[in-house]
C-alpha cells in the first residue's frame, strides 16, 4: 500500500463530536468489553480479494515520518488505538467504538488524495465497517457477539443506513451522497 498522499483543497478536518452535540441512541446496550472486541476482531478480519482491510490502519504514521498529517488531522486515530480504548474501558457503549472507526476512515479520506490507493482502500473498508455497525443493530439483539458469529459481512454494497438521526455522517451515507451528485451531473 502507498503512502497518504495529502488533499490541497479541505473544508475543514473530521471531528468525532456529534453535530447536534447529543450522543446517538443507536447501537446501545452492547457495550460489554467482550461484545466490543468481538466487533473489533471482525473489523480485522474484513478483506476483499487484494487481502484485509485494516493493514495500512493498524498504525498511524509517526509525526517525524508525516508531520503533516498531524498538522491537518486533529483527531487521529488506528486500529491499535482503538484496541488499547477496549482494553482500558474507555468506551462506555458500541457507538463510541463505530465513532472512532468513522472518524478513523473520514480522516483517511480526507487526508489522502481522492482516487490514491489509501483514500480508495478507506472508502471500501468504511463500506464494510458501516454494514457491521448495522448488523449489529438489526432486529431484536440477542446478542451481539453472536450476531457477530451467526451474520458474516458480505461484499456487496452496503444498504442505506436507518434511523440515524443525529450526529455525524455516516461513512456510507456520505458515499452515497457523492454518488447521487455524481449521478446528477452525469
Amino acid at each position: 500500500m502507498s503512502s497518504p498522499v495529502p488533499r490541497s483543497n479541505r473544508r475543514g478536518p473530521p471531528t468525532s463530536a456529534p453535530a447536534s452535540g447529543a450522543k446517538r441512541s443507536r447501537r446501545e446496550g452492547a457495550s460489554s468489553s467482550a461484545n466490543l472486541e468481538a466487533v473489533y476482531k471482525k473489523v480485522l478480519r474484513l478483506r476483499d480479494d487484494d487481502g484485509p482491510f485494516c493493514t495500512p490502519f493498524m498504525e498511524l504514521p509517526t509525526r517525524k515520518e508525516l508531520p503533516e498529517y498531524y498538522d491537518i488531522i486533529k483527531e487521529p486515530v488506528d486500529l491499535n488505538m482503538v484496541k488499547s480504548r477496549i482494553d482500558s474501558g474507555h468506551y462506555t457503549d458500541i457507538n463510541e467504538l463505530f465513532d472512532d472507526l468513522d472518524l478513523m476512515i473520514s480522516n483517511a479520506r480526507y487526508f489522502n488524495e481522492e482516487g490514491s490507493d489509501i483514500y480508495n482502500l478507506a472508502t471500501e473498508f468504511g463500506k464494510h465497517i458501516q454494514r457491521l455497525a448495522e448488523e449489529c443493530t438489526e432486529g431484536e439483539r440477542v446478542s451481539l457477539a453472536q450476531t457477530i458469529v451467526e451474520q458474516p459481512v458480505q461484499s456487496k454494497e452496503a444498504p442505506p443506513p436507518s434511523g440515524r438521526k443525529r450526529g455525524r455522517p455516516t461513512t456510507a451515507s456520505i458515499l452515497a451522497a457523492q454518488a447521487a451528485a455524481a449521478a446528477a451531473a452525469a
